[in-house]
């Protein structure tokens, strides 16, 4: 899972052999999925065996560094048999309208092409913030030492929130809804 890291990073991979070296584009999107413990069940789960110990040590086989590049980390729950059979969610064609019109913003913002997964440092940190969003990101930087990749993501993440709600600047709202994706404990 390590040797991801650089690929995530950069959007290319190195293949170094006794014939010399090679770099390749490899622009990707990486979506993994891992149990929350060994059993399966989570510790929330009455049925869950795990020691604490062992959970820890499972939930460590992803290193900072490679959740660090990661943008959303999601807990996603058993549902229940009423959610289940309950009112279907929002059409897909309703969805795409919103993703398109939000990738048409960004590509206006960053140039044809470019969405804002894409964006450097510099330019993820010229994003327009309201001020409780700029303090909403510095505490949470403060207060979790959040490494400089992880506040870079999290701006990136909030301005693609923003850009699907049509708004111009990151709010508070986005900015949390953000912070709160880029979790590795959900509670």
């Amino acid at each position: 899972m390590e040797a991801l890291r650089a690929p995530l990073e950069t959007g290319t991979v190195s293949i170094a052999r006794a014939g010399g070296q090679r770099s390749l584009p490899c622009r990707f999107m990486l979506i993994a999925a891992a149990n929350p413990c060994p059993c399966g069940r989570g510790e929330a789960d009455p049925n869950c065996s795990c020691a604490p110990y062992d959970v820890q040590r499972y939930q460590g086989k992803l290193s900072g560094a490679l959740a660090d590049r990661i943008d959303i980390l999601a807990a996603v729950h058993q549902p229940s048999a009423a959610e289940i059979g309950g009112a279907p969610g929002e059409p897909s064609a309703a969805v795409r309208e919103r993703v398109c019109a939000a990738r048409e913003r960004q590509e206006h913002r960053l140039g044809p092409g470019r969405c804002n997964a894409e964006m450097t440092p510099g330019e993820a940190r010229a994003c327009s913030l309201s001020s409780e969003a700029t303090a909403l990101l510095a505490d949470l930087y403060a207060r979790q030492r959040l490494s400089g990749r992880a506040h870079d993501r999290a701006l990136r993440l909030a301005r693609t929130i923003a850009d699907l709600e049509g708004v111009e600047a990151v709010g508070e709202e986005q900015m949390a809804q953000a912070l709160q994706m880029r979790r590795r404990e959900h509670g």
